[in-house]
């Protein structure tokens, strides 16, 4: 099918500008969504050509969500055939469509967007309907470079606004299966909904004649089945896997790694000589996506940094696969996936990013089975694990090719040049890129102001530390065109976990609660999230998680001021407060739970904690709260952990008799006992009841509590 048919609509309802996407189906007939056709002064852009556009056909019904409109000064086109989708079997159709979504606008120039992916269908005689409403699901399991996650529910504001009316063709582009309806609560990560073109059968006869006549086509009855069809393979994509970079360059390292899997259980993607920056991660994350675009039974991604975001990890991929350990113990349940994994049937991918530690790492690798693992580390220590394919910052050649088609600047011995002054690093030229596109620089205006830049004494530290020249200043270049919504939410973001933190906790920045009006609206944040995407500042996985390179994070806290750090740990603490979850949903909400205690934890070591102050005794509430999940989540040698760091910290910063003290001590004491620890467990109760009998008297609410868990442990011990 040619890209020219695609059409970009514009329209106005109630003195609103809307837009949609439509496709020449024939002649000027345009095929778009019914909704897109409810309003007035339509017009049609196609291939740099404009037209005014008539409805000359709408199905009358919000169910078959179709309508024709007749664009006359757009070139005229030959007709395509249309299929119906198979609703008796199983089958998964491949299928793409050509649209103009709101995230790819370049400024005012509208972009057509080509997504490709499949239909599932044939789950049972209903599989193609929502109650009366006529729906498929089209599922994109690899997105386009830039795009957004498509989230389940996001219907409001989406940035894939601008989709609705995309005609989905086969896989050859020479029949027509549907059009984008939008999205569904219920429909999934990654999936969109449409109208099936046999959908026509089911409205009135005169309506569906009509439509038929309009395009001089048979009547439904008579279409054909499509035949382009597979059988479905059960297949899971878990964890924070990276969404495609703008200007992604594709390295022969990744078809090195591609090869390396299909012969070698164990591959190993190591930084030369240590060196960080280099792309490790956004390449394992092509690899990843490679295997998702090839239907890989299983692709799992795994923050490797340390042994218990590995552990958490883990588990959230056994809870997926139905293998998790019985009684919720994560190690247990890492350990039962690894044993899955021995065994499954087809081939399966694990990417364990920002490996530290082989040792830890060692306890989790299938020992046999078709399960591939691939590891990124900078450290050498790993090399016994598998075969090593070695990656280091990109040829000369790459970084002048990048930074031409990021900055789109005739200039080769210009980005030769500063290519040399960035050695050759990929982080470096992203921020690089960015600040040139933003600024409308030349290259050499760009190395003056490089060379010029003022860098703090602690961020030259930095620089020394496995980067090479110049990567700290490029970096904070771009980190100086920020707007502040965007400063302020990097802040926010750089103080949370490293590996990545959720939309659904930045979310709650756009909520009000009694205390604390909204951070930003949900325009802002969504605007300032786009700009640190856009300047290669944040990259987005297929989870809609959001990670800051652990560099760019660091020199924006190395860069902010102590009111600027408090500001943004006020608003982190204020997301993760809105985002705990209810005692009544913890064991459900388990992996949730952990990913929620990591932010907890990164960001009390990330502050000044020295000293008691409102924002200090919030965060020591929600390390308490993290303590009784953990606990409650079976998860008992984190507890125990984040329980005796935290009684040493109440004591230091509130004090021995402070009654909150007295509740840490109390909750620790209760993961002891649930971890069997029950001599440690009676000797902190023991304690705890004499001092709250001390401080708070023999009839406090409190005291009493400690003294009935206190004789609940001495029944247990006998």
């Amino acid at each position: 099918m040619e890209p020219s048919r695609a059409v970009y609509l514009t329209y106005t309802r109630n003195g609103q500008p809307l837009r949609g996407s439509g496709l020449r189906i024939g002649g000027t007939i345009i095929l778009t969504a019914n909704h897109c056709t409810h309003g007035t002064d339509h017009k049609a852009f196609a291939d740099g050509h404009r037209s005014t556009a008539t409805v000359v056909w709408r199905s009358g019904s919000t169910d078959v969500d179709i309508a024709l409109l007749d664009a006359p000064d757009l070139t005229p086109v030959d007709p395509l055939q249309f299929a119906a989708l198979p609703d008796t079997h199983a089958a998964e159709v491949p299928a793409r469509g050509l649209g103009f979504p709101k995230w790819n606008d370049l400024g005012d120039q509208r972009r057509r967007t080509q997504t490709v992916g499949y239909v599932p269908t044939g789950e049972g005689p209903d599989a193609l309907t929502t109650g009366t409403m006529w729906l498929a699901a089209y599922r994109i399991p690899d997105p386009p470079v830039g795009a957004p996650p498509i989230q389940a529910g996001d219907q409001d504001e989406t940035r894939w606004a601008g989709f609705s009316g995309t005609v989905l063709v086969t896989r050859t582009g020479d029949q027509v299966l549907g059009v984008v309806r939008g999205h569904m609560p219920d429909a999934g990560v990654g999936t969109l909904v449409f109208t099936p073109i046999q959908a026509v059968a089911t409205l009135d006869p005169d309506t569906a004649t009509e439509f038929c006549h309009r395009l001089s086509i048979s009547t439904p009855p008579a279409w054909a089945a499509v035949t382009d069809t597979a059988t479905p393979v059960t297949r899971k994509s878990v964890g924070r896997i990276p969404v495609a970079p703008p200007g992604f360059v594709d390295r022969p390292e990744t078809t090195e790694l591609i090869n390396t899997l299909t012969s070698t259980r164990v591959s190993v993607l190591s930084a030369l000589l240590g060196m960080r920056g280099v792309g490790k991660s956004q390449l394992a994350g092509a690899v990843a996506r490679y295997c998702i675009d090839q239907r890989w039974p299983l692709v799992g991604w795994v923050d490797a940094a340390t042994e218990q975001t590995t552990i958490t990890d883990l588990a959230a991929i056994a809870a997926e696969l139905d293998v998790s350990d019985p009684d919720g113990d994560p190690q247990r349940s890492a350990k039962r996936l690894r044993d899955h994994l021995t065994t499954r049937p087809g081939t399966s991918l694990l990417v364990f990013d920002n490996g530290t530690n082989p040792d830890h790492l060692r306890t989790y690798l299938p020992a046999s089975g078709t399960c591939r693992v691939l590891i990124t580390t900078t450290h050498t220590a790993f090399e016994h694990l598998g075969t090593v394919v070695e990656l280091d910052a990109y040829s000369r050649q790459q970084s002048i090719d990048y930074l031409t088609e990021r900055t789109r600047l005739d200039d080769p011995d210009g980005a030769d040049a500063l290519a040399d002054d960035l050695g050759d690093l990929p982080l470096a030229l992203a921020a690089a890129a960015a600040v040139i596109t933003r600024r409308q620089y030349s290259y050499t205006t760009y190395r003056k102001h490089l060379a010029d830049y003022p860098l703090d004494q602690s961020l030259r530290r930095i620089q020394g530390h496995d980067y090479p020249h110049s990567t700290a200043e490029a970096l904070s270049l771009t980190l100086d065109t920020l707007d502040a919504p965007a400063h302020r939410l990097a802040t926010i973001i750089a103080l949370l976990a490293p590996d990545g933190v959720e939309h659904r906790i930045l979310h709650h920045l756009t909520h009000s609660t009694d205390d604390a009006d909204p951070v930003f609206t949900d325009l802002e944040l969504d605007d300032a999230l786009d700009d640190l995407v856009g300047l290669s500042l944040l990259t987005r996985s297929t989870d809609n998680t959001l990670t800051l390179h652990r560099l760019t994070a660091r020199i924006i806290r190395e860069r902010a001021t102590p009111a600027q750090l408090t500001d943004a740990g006020t608003h982190a603490a204020h997301a993760l407060e809105q985002s705990r979850i209810p005692d009544t949903d913890t064991w459900v909400h388990r992996t949730l739970g952990a990913r929620l205690t990591t932010h907890v934890d990164t960001l009390w070591h990330h502050l000044d904690t020295t000293t008691n102050t409102p924002l200090i005794v919030r965060l020591l509430s929600l390390r308490d709260w993290a303590l009784n999940n953990r606990t409650d989540s079976a998860d008992l040698t984190w507890a125990i952990t984040l329980g005796t760091t935290l009684v040493t910290d109440r004591d230091r910063i509130l004090g021995t008799d402070h009654p909150d003290t007295l509740i840490t001590r109390n909750n620790l004491a209760g993961a002891y006992d649930s971890a069997g620890r029950l001599d440690d467990a009676i000797t902190l109760y023991e304690h705890t009841l004499t001092d709250s009998v001390h401080i708070l008297g023999p009839d406090h609410p409190h005291t009493l509590t400690f003294r009935n868990n206190l004789a609940y442990a001495y029944h247990q011990a006998g």
